[in-house]
């Protein structure tokens, strides 16, 4: 296919012609067509850089021949017809891609793109100035050649993207070193916290996330800008819920027998560590953490939206209490500024989706949204998963590992039955559906289940 290309001098844009004939400068607005004939429908794809962006880097999409790299601030191609066409990113040194706007999402540094018509999207490049961490791509088996193999791979995967600094793996051994220790350790100065490669804070400070469990974001992403699977999120780490040793380190990574404790990638407070014990035969990913940023990593900033909550104590249920006793537990552990509130649980009669207003934001106490009523509804159906999950409770405390909410239901917009309501929450020795708040999959709402009369599970809260 010929191409044409009519660029400016500036290099802040450039536009090229895939089979079309560039207008003459008498003929703007005008079509070369025979009378009679309508003239064809136009196509164009149009990149531009984020004007405050950053980094530096190219978008580029060589099968149409768009290459925006630098100086470029943007570009368009002109197509003959209808395309599918893949873009890319590739940042520059110090620099991270942080995200697509437009028809493209999230970190992904490739995004194929549907030209039906006139379509644009935007790419920011943010230099590098915060401590950085991701999941491995790759997965390993559990002889990495000890603490110092488990680092050598975290460089060579972030080499490999293109993010320049001094990178340590998030793993525990039995010496002493325990995850906290060899990150401290590792870093040139005082480590200020990490964000995920969506700019999004995974943690603001280790001595809170040590000792608070403190993680605003899962890692969820790998190096490439890649959303890891909640369903193959799986990471070696040797270590228990506040990453210290957990007993199970594959021989300090330097074995395949025995047992190694896994942490999971798409997973908030406590299971990011230690999610379950794994045998060293198989394959994880992978924490790799920056070191050598000192820029501290502020809080997100509040979201205004309704507020999502675990209620302070756990909720069991007794003889015909329904569920007034998980809206009485709601109510009393309600953050400032909630007045009203109701614990989301199906009835028999009732989906606890009836509570939630689709088009709302649901947000936590620390400000971090959790979704708008509509993704918990999806994501509960395994639909899509959430960006965080609802594991704070109404007093601001971050959930431990594995913590258990009363649910009622498969899905959200589900109704319960007997089963998996204790008999409408009105049988404390019969059994009902729960979820696991740190997850966040369609594992937040269902897939355990409880006695009604148990202990360590609490009510999911939600502000009316």
């Amino acid at each position: 296919m010929r191409a044409l290309f009519s660029c400016a001098i500036a290099l802040t844009g450039c536009s090229t012609l895939l089979g079309v004939e560039p207008l003459g400068s008498g003929d703007a607005g005008t079509s070369d067509s025979a009378p009679g004939v309508d003239a064809a429908p136009h196509y164009s794809l149009t990149v531009r850089k984020a004007a405050d962006g950053t980094g530096e880097g190219a978008i580029t999409a060589a099968a149409i021949g768009l290459d925006c790299g630098a100086g470029c601030a943007t570009q368009t191609i002109v197509l003959a017809g209808p395309a599918a066409v893949e873009v890319q990113v590739a940042p520059s040194s110090g620099t991270f891609f942080q995200g697509w706007s437009g028809p493209c999402h999230g970190p992904a540094r490739r995004c194929t793109i549907q030209v039906d018509g006139d379509v644009e999207v935007g790419a920011r490049l943010t230099s590098i100035t915060q401590n950085l961490m991701f999941a491995t791509a790759a997965k390993f088996g559990a002889n990495l050649g000890g603490v110092a193999g488990a680092d050598q791979k975290c460089a060579d995967a972030a080499q490999a993207a293109g993010l320049a600094g001094i990178w340590v793996a998030v793993v525990s051994v039995e010496n002493g070193d325990n995850a906290p220790d060899h990150l401290l350790m590792s870093a040139p100065g005082q480590v200020g916290g990490w964000i995920r490669l969506d700019g999004a804070p995974v943690a603001d400070d280790l001595a809170a996330l040590v000792n608070d469990q403190r993680l605003f974001y899962p890692v969820a992403f790998d190096e490439l800008g890649n959303r890891i699977p909640a369903d193959d999120d799986e990471v070696w780490t040797g270590s228990n819920a506040r990453m210290f040793w957990s007993g199970a380190s594959c021989g300090d990574w330097a074995a395949t027998t025995g047992t190694g404790t896994v942490g999971a990638a798409a997973r908030g407070p406590g299971q990011w560590m230690a999610s379950r014990t794994s045998v060293c035969t198989a394959t994880a990913r992978l924490y790799c953490a920056m070191v050598n940023r000192s820029t501290t990593v502020a809080p997100p900033a509040p979201t205004a939206g309704k507020k999502i909550y675990i209620s302070n104590a756990d909720v069991a249920f007794g003889p015909a209490q329904g569920t007034s006793q998980a809206d009485a537990a709601c109510v009393a552990s309600a953050p400032t500024g909630v007045t009203s509130a109701h614990a989301l649980l199906a009835t028999n009669s009732r989906a606890a989706a009836a509570l939630l207003d689709p088009a709302a934001t649901y947000v936590r106490p620390d400000g971090v949204a959790v979704g708008t009523g509509a993704d918990l509804i999806a994501a509960s159906a395994g639909e899509r998963v959430l960006e965080a999950a609802p594991w704070q409770t109404g007093g601001g405390l971050y959930a431990s590992t594995d913590q258990e909410i009363w649910s009622g239901s498969a899905t959200l917009a589900g109704l319960g039955n007997s089963g998996t309501t204790c008999s409408d929450w009105a049988v404390g020795a019969n059994k009902a559906n729960t979820g696991q708040v740190n997850a966040t999959s369609a594992a937040f709402w269902s897939g355990r289940s409880a006695r009604c009369d148990a202990t360590g599970v609490r009510a999911l809260c939600v502000e009316d």
